[in-house]
């Protein structure tokens, strides 16, 4: 019998190399005591691994449909925000323009904002006015004009052809497979799912959102 201490060489024929160890990824989903967010049983939560600590401005957050995107101030590209993120630091809702500094991961639909550890509000844009249509005297008021940008609708993931993509302009269009309006690409979309560029005819998988201009790819996947 060897007499040689308990030590390195046996935890690596436990199962274990020190070189080679690291400790479980934190669970995204915290135990009642704690006052970090919980994250709903949805494609929304974090798939675990590694996350990377960031300052973001909140681009648009929208609390009806439950979700929104910040854009970290490194330029890494946007991530999505989640409501039970929102929820899980105490807000009911955010504002455009809010600095967060937050934990950014990857999730089913890309890099998203895993958990918000402080908020800034004193960057946030101004709220815009509400419609007076139904206040007394208000019908002949107009209302103001939606976000060209935001959202109209819920997230669809559709595969399509690539029409055409200029890296200069920054921009391109897949042609969509039900015969609709061709679906815009922009370049930070492709940088937020790690692709330099796309090519005519190619193939693509994508998260697909209605607004005002169009239709919208907020993820791509080259298939």
């Amino acid at each position: 019998m060897s007499n040689k201490p308990y030590g390195r060489g046996e935890r690596s024929r436990r199962g274990f190399s020190d070189d080679n160890y690291y400790p479980a990824p934190r669970s995204p989903y915290p135990s009642s005591s704690s006052a970090a967010p919980r994250f709903p049983a949805s494609s929304s939560a974090p798939m675990g691994g590694p996350t990377v600590t960031v300052d973001a401005s909140v681009k648009w957050f929208n609390p009806t449909k439950g979700f929104g995107f910040v854009t970290p101030v490194d330029g890494s590209g946007d991530a999505f925000l989640h409501v039970s993120v929102v929820e899980g630091a105490g807000l009911t809702e955010i504002a455009e323009g809010t600095t967060i500094r937050c934990e950014i991961g990857t999730g089913q639909k890309g890099r998203q904002v895993a958990r918000i550890l402080s908020v800034d509000q004193t960057t946030a844009a101004a709220p815009r006015p509400r419609s007076p249509m139904g206040a007394p005297g208000g019908m002949g008021a107009r209302p103001p004009r939606p976000d060209r940008d935001a959202p109209m609708g819920d997230p669809t993931e559709m595969e399509g052809t690539v029409k055409w993509y200029s890296v200069e302009k920054g921009f391109g269009f897949v042609a969509a497979p039900d015969g609709g309006k061709d679906i815009f690409v922009h370049s930070n979309t492709l940088k937020r799912s790690q692709i330099a560029t796309l090519e005519p005819e190619q193939a693509v998988r994508m998260t697909v959102v209605p607004t005002q201009k169009g239709r919208e790819a907020t993820s791509v996947e080259i298939v």
